[in-house]
């Protein structure tokens, strides 16, 4: 149980971050609408503005170019955490395999000799259905196995170069926050 919680936290923590994006993505949408939607107001004296007053009409050719940037770059977040996430949960993945191989191995034997407490001396201790533990495991382990080759076909599918690129561009980002303070 508590592998199947952990392998699955990147995952949640991808859906939460995708959810996330994709409302203020709408909130950003919504707030530079609402000044375009909004009925034109009287001027303070009651009346038409006047012929020299600069108008206040919102320009709508501004929006668009940013839109389109920011939804690329919200696109490009979205893809290199998903990445991320899928590198981050094969290597659980293959942790617990490694983890589940040193404790455990493929079989659990139906008798083990036991000299810690509380046995005062060496005593043969029997496990109770080793059968069906030793089954387990190794489902456990075939479950574990496919789904790390599933992540690798799915990293292979992404491509190579999306996960150097998120390498990257994280590096990238932590060189240019580094190089601003360096200026302050």
């Amino acid at each position: 149980v508590f592998q199947i919680i952990l392998v699955c936290t990147p995952s949640l923590c991808f859906i939460t971050y995708s959810v996330h994006q994709a409302a203020k993505q709408r909130e950003r949408r919504c707030s530079f609408l609402q000044p375009l939607l909004e009925p034109r107001r009287p001027r303070p004296n009651g009346g038409p503005a006047a012929e020299g007053a600069p108008r206040e009409e919102p320009e709508l050719g501004l929006g668009r170019p940013q839109a389109r940037s920011s939804k690329v770059k919200r696109q490009e977040g979205i893809s290199r955490f998903y990445v991320i996430q899928v590198v981050f949960r094969n290597a659980l993945e293959i942790g617990f395999l490694g983890g589940q191989y040193f404790l455990y191995g493929f079989n659990v034997p139906a008798i083990f000799e036991c000299d810690r407490y509380p046995c005062v001396k060496e005593v043969e201790c029997y496990v109770s259905r080793p059968t069906e533990k030793s089954v387990f495991l190794v489902f456990m382990f075939a479950v574990s196995g496919v789904c790390v080759l599933l992540n690798l076909a799915e990293l292979n599918h992404l491509g190579w170069r999306k996960v150097r690129a998120a390498v990257r561009g994280a590096r990238a980002r932590r060189k240019s926050l580094g190089d601003a303070r360096r200026k302050e």
